[in-house]
C-alpha cells in the first residue's frame, strides 16, 4: 500500500534488485534509502534519541527518517491509509476533493499567505491521491526545512474547509470530471477497470461522479477527514535529508502517529472478465485496451511483468504503437 515500505519489503527478499519503474519518485533520496548501507532511522530508534518523541509510541513503524549529513536538500512526505477505493459510495470522490482543500488553504492561513509561503519556501510542494493512499510532499532545501515541514503538518491536519474554497474546488473536479469524459484514452482507462472488476471500488473513478460531488459539502468533507484520514494507524511519515530529528519531533508532534499503519478493509477484487464498447461519437480514431489477470505487486515476478508491459504496449517506443501507428 505504501510505496517505500513495499519497497523495502521486497528489497528484502530480493537484496539484489529494485523496483525503479512505477513508483511515484516523492523523494529524491528514495532510492539512496533502500540502496544505501545507512540505517533507517525509525520512531523505535527516534524514541532513543529524543524522549520527546514518546508520543509517537506505535508497535511498529509509521516514522522513517533517513539522515543524510550533508545533503542540502530535504525531503518529506506523509502518506494516509486512506485512498479514493476506501470512500463510501455516496461519498465518492472526498478523499480526492479533500486533497484539493491540503494546499487551497491550511493552519488558519488564506490562500494568499500560504501562496507567500510556498514561494519563502521554494522547491515542490505536492499533494495527490491514488485508488488507496492520499500523499502530501514538500521537497526544499535544509534551510527552508521548518517552513517546510510546518506547511506538512497544516495541510494534513488543518486543510481549509471554508464554503468558499469547497465550492470552488467541486467545481474544479467537476471540470476535471467533463476532461476525462471528453478524453477518449481516459474513458477506455476507466472503462477497461470496470471490464475487469466489476462494481468493485478499485474500478471507481478516482475523482467520483457528478453525482456524489455535487452532494458534498463543507460539513460532509471536514467530517470525512476527522473521521476516516486522521484516524489512529491511519498516517506513514517519512523524511529524507540533513534533518535535526529534535526539530522533526517538535514540529510534527501533533500528526496522529500514535499507533501502527492499519489499512482500511478492502476486499480482494476478483476478475470479471468482458468487454465495453463507448460510444464518443464521431473521431478520427480509434482506442482499444486489453487487460489480462497478473501477478501481485507484490510477486516477485511484478517487476518483470512491468518490464514486460512497457516493451510490448507502453508508449511510444513499445512494440505495438509503430505497427498500429
Amino acid at each position: 500500500l505504501l510505496w517505500f515500505l513495499g519497497c523495502r519489503a521486497w528489497r528484502e527478499s530480493r537484496p539484489q534488485t529494485y523496483i525503479r519503474a512505477g513508483f511515484y519518485p516523492v523523494f529524491a533520496g528514495l532510492e539512496n534509502i533502500l540502496e544505501s548501507n545507512d540505517p533507517v532511522v525509525s520512531i523505535r530508534a527516534l524514541r532513543r534519541v529524543l524522549p520527546s518523541a514518546a508520543m509517537w509510541s506505535i508497535a511498529d513503524d509509521s516514522v522513517l527518517v533517513h539522515r543524510w549529513p550533508g545533503r542540502r536538500t530535504v525531503s518529506i512526505g506523509v502518506w494516509f491509509a486512506h485512498g479514493a477505493a476506501h470512500d463510501p459510495s455516496d461519498l465518492a470522490g472526498a478523499t480526492h476533493l479533500v486533497e484539493h482543500l491540503t494546499l487551497r488553504g491550511c493552519g488558519g492561513r488564506d490562500r494568499r499567505s500560504l501562496a507567500e509561503l510556498l514561494v519563502l519556501v521554494g522547491g515542490v510542494v505536492d499533494a495527490w491521491t491514488s485508488s488507496e493512499t492520499m500523499g502530501l510532499a514538500v521537497q526544499t532545501t535544509s534551510d527552508a526545512l521548518p517552513e517546510a515541514l510546518k506547511i506538512l503538518r497544516d495541510a494534513a491536519l488543518e486543510p481549509s474547509f471554508a464554503e468558499e474554497d469547497v465550492a470552488l474546488e467541486r467545481q474544479i473536479a467537476l471540470a476535471e470530471l467533463d476532461l476525462m469524459h471528453d478524453d477518449p484514452a481516459e474513458r477506455v482507462g476507466e472503462a477497461i477497470l470496470k471490464a475487469a472488476w466489476g462494481e468493485h471500488p478499485l474500478a471507481t473513478p478516482i475523482i467520483g461522479t457528478r453525482e456524489t460531488l455535487k452532494g458534498l459539502g463543507a460539513e460532509a468533507l471536514a467530517t470525512h477527514h476527522r473521521e476516516r484520514l486522521l484516524r489512529p494507524g491511519g498516517m506513514l511519515l517519512a523524511v529524507v535529508g540533513d534533518v535535526d530529528l529534535e526539530q522533526v519531533a517538535d514540529i510534527l508532534d501533533e500528526l496522529p502517529l500514535g499507533s501502527a499503519v492499519d489499512r482500511p478493509p478492502l476486499a480482494e477484487p476478483e476478475w470479471v472478465g468482458g468487454s465495453l464498447q463507448l460510444d464518443r461519437g464521431a473521431s478520427d480514431q480509434v482506442h482499444v485496451r486489453l487487460a489480462f489477470p497478473a501477478v501481485s505487486i507484490r510477486s516477485r515476478l511484478a517487476p518483470t511483468a512491468a518490464v514486460v508491459s512497457r516493451i510490448l504496449g507502453s508508449g511510444h517506443s513499445s512494440r505495438l504503437f509503430p505497427r498500429r501507428r
